[in-house]
């Protein structure tokens, strides 16, 4: 037996979003066996006090993933060079 259920709004309410502007986006892609080095490395980043607005990582195939990170433009050059 399945039981199923029905939540209907007549309006879409979407609750804290916030816009934000002057966003850098940087990608990369990682073989699983670096991943322990950059996550030090983007740790060592929050020591900075540098925060990222998205972080997001993907299996990719051949054993790598995708990562992309999502930060404030004002960081940019210090993430890149670390």
């Amino acid at each position: 037996m399945e039981t199923s259920a029905v939540y209907w709004e007549p309006k879409i309410k979407i609750y804290g979003f916030q816009k934000t502007t002057d966003l850098a986006w940087v990608e990369l892609t990682l073989k699983a066996e670096q991943m322990y080095k950059w996550g030090l490395c983007i740790n060592e980043l929050d020591d900075k006090e540098i925060k990222f607005n998205l972080a997001l990582l993907q299996w990719s195939d051949k054993n790598n993933f995708h990562l992309c990170l999502i930060f404030h433009r004002r960081w940019e050059s210090r993430i890149i060079d670390h």
